[in-house]
């Protein structure tokens, strides 16, 4: 198991330099849709998810944090972009025995156009459209992670580290007047550091495959190529109710700037969360240069018994139309934790306490007796539960 993982781990680290190393290519860059936006949580800290990947949103944005999701998970978002573009998204993570799996899929449709005709009224040519095309794109990811730690011996204070990979196929076509279509694949390998429980650090290579050479052809014969992107992020929790994170993105080819994300979220208590961030993007210039936008970001989620509601609000400077408001539901396995029990077990011996089936008791105010025992687990016939007390 160990020799096997440690093969996997060099095919990822090659596969990341591979994409670092090689040259720009000339071909078409395809529109990926993965951009616009995957899940309302992240989308809400500004896109700054990298090293915080701690939900189902990992399979799509840094599948290396599925590694250590023990749930499963199911997501879902929707919007509408420009009043004109329909964008849904879902998901869903499920923990098997060597790592966790992630399986999403992402569809947007739009108008795009018209077949036009030229047509000379009063001695000036008016462009006549005559009748309506359509654009649709699919996008399917299959995503896998799982922990280093676990079939590698690594030093005792160097962490926890996971790495995990991303399998996309995508189809798109454009309908009406105009039948064209296309289909295509990529890849994505990642990694998370867990340095300790409150600070991480996390990398993303996305579209390895198209730094080589196109992975998408039309039905007219025309290649394309997926953007090839590298993202460094880091997360830190100064305290159990807030969280910072902070991403730079950029392209190994050196065809677009160096973009910054920025995010936190706050709990006033376990069960709201308030995000707000700043989110970057390329703005492509006339003369073949790029400018860079900055877009705020705020967004608000409610988690209760393991069912998430989330909004985010992203800003376009650019156009006000194209403002959107994000909406994702997610359900998982995973419970709010209980509150702590607090009364004292009355005039309880050791030997008592062997049969009870109570997981996770907390005593503020043990009897003496118990003090004096030193006892420290509680066996039962299923499981083994941990007493904790204070003096």
């Amino acid at each position: 198991m160990q020799t096997t993982l440690k093969r996997i781990t060099l095919i990822i680290l090659a596969g990341m330099l591979i994409s670092l190393a090689s040259p720009a290519f000339a071909d078409k860059v395809s529109t990926d849709i993965g951009l616009a936006g995957v899940g309302a949580r992240p989308l809400g800290m500004g896109k700054a998810y990298t090293a915080v990947a701690d939900d189902s949103n990992a399979l799509f944005l840094n599948p290396a944090g599925l590694a250590f999701q023990n749930n499963w998970e199911l997501t879902s978002l929707s919007t509408r972009l420009l009043d004109n573009v329909d964008y849904k998204m879902v998901g869903g993570v499920y923990k098997l025995g060597i790592g966790t799996v992630g399986v999403g899929y992402i569809t947007t449709s739009l108008p795009a156009g018209f077949t036009a005709t030229t047509e000379n009224v009063g001695g000036v040519d008016q462009i006549i459209p005559l009748l309506p095309v359509n654009y649709h794109k699919d996008l399917v990811y299959v995503s896998f992670g799982c922990k280093v730690n676990d079939g590698i011996r690594l030093p005792k204070n160097f962490g926890e580290l996971s790495f995990g990979t991303a399998l996309k196929v995508q189809s798109q076509n454009f309908g009406g007047a105009v039948s064209e279509q296309a289909a295509g694949y990529d890849a994505d390998v990642a990694l998370l550091w867990k340095l300790n429980p409150d600070f991480s650090l996390g990398l993303n290579a996305q579209n390895i495959l198209s730094a080589s050479a196109p992975t998408i052809t039309w039905s007219t014969g025309e290649k394309e190529k997926n953007a090839n992107l590298l993202k460094l992020g880091g997360a830190y929790r100064p305290n159990s109710r807030l969280l910072i994170a902070l991403d730079t993105e950029f392209s190994p080819a050196g065809k677009t700037p160096l973009l910054i994300h920025t995010g936190a979220e706050f709990k006033p208590v376990e069960f709201i969360s308030f995000r707000a961030g700043i989110d970057q993007n390329p703005l492509a210039l006339g003369n073949g240069g790029y400018s860079v936008l900055s877009n705020l970001t705020a967004g608000v989620g409610l988690d209760y018994q393991g069912i998430r509601f989330d909004y985010a609000y992203h800003q376009d400077p650019e156009s006000r139309g194209n403002a959107a408001h994000y909406i994702s539901i997610s359900i998982s396995g995973r419970r709010n934790a209980a509150p702590a029990v607090t009364a004292a077990i009355p005039q309880a011996k050791a030997g008592a306490l062997s049969s009870a089936r109570t997981t996770g008791i907390i005593v503020m105010n043990a009897p003496e007796d118990l003090k004096q025992a030193g006892l420290k687990t509680i066996r039962t016939a299923r499981e083994t539960s941990i007493l904790e007390y204070y003096k």
